[in-house]
């Protein structure tokens, strides 16, 4: 480690030496340490060669039992699954080919944790990301699938959206036809009244797709978890 730090650029370490005196924002350190995990795949890959890549991982966890759902898989590639936050995300990568590291946790996490589908249909259609690197890829989404390296993650996708998306700018930005859906149904827009929905001049379920089948975030007590 501290021979990886000592090959960083000087001026970051320097930053990095008035942030601990002065606590200023933590940016740099981020990017740091996203240099290391970028490295720790890098290894990772070359102690693990192909078994990387396998579909339940360096640890055989067969208990997955990967489904390949094409409709399910396509909806997902295209940002229609009926979750705004995963829907946002995905279209925005579409568009501009980038995604924000936690986006990925929560769109990955959301494929292959809750809607259960094989974790390498999800890899594949990162390889579209302007910033593809294999190692990182597939190793990103090992650590998602929960097939490791690292321990399992599960991320809820609701939870994110309302961390992350308070105020649902950001959905209302990439799923245009949510633009009029009051704050408090932004994030799950399934849950509008009809007489609501007619007033915000979107039909959910027409305009706008009902969530695939995931008790998980339709079911509102097991969503505030």
């Amino acid at each position: 480690a501290c021979e990886r730090l000592a090959q960083l650029p000087v001026g970051i370490l320097r930053y990095e030496a008035v942030r601990e005196e002065e606590d200023a924002n933590n940016g740099t350190r981020v990017f740091i340490d996203e240099l290391f995990w970028r490295d720790y795949n890098k290894y990772w890959f070359m102690r693990q060669g192909n078994k990387g890549f396998s579909s339940y991982g360096i640890y055989n966890r067969t208990y997955y039992d990967w489904k390949t759902d094409a409709e399910v898989v396509k909806r997902w590639r295209e940002g229609r699954t009926g979750m705004p936050f995963v829907d946002a995300l995905m279209r925005d990568m579409n568009a501009t080919g980038f995604m924000p590291n936690r986006g990925r946790m929560v769109v990955a996490c959301y494929l292959t944790q809750d809607l259960k589908q094989d974790w390498l249909e999800g890899a594949y259609h990162f390889e579209s990301l302007i910033d593809h690197d294999v190692c990182s890829n597939y190793g990103g989404w090992n650590f998602s699938a929960g097939i490791g390296p690292g321990r399992v993650l599960v991320f809820n996708s609701l939870k994110q959206s309302k961390d992350f998306d308070k105020s649902g700018k950001y959905i209302k930005m990439w799923c245009p036809e949510l633009k009029e859906v009051p704050l408090d149904y932004i994030h799950d827009p399934w849950n509008m009244p009809k007489s609501l929905q007619k007033s915000s001049n979107i039909s959910i379920g027409e305009d706008y797709p009902l969530p695939i089948a995931c008790l998980k975030y339709t079911n509102p007590e097991v969503a505030k978890k």
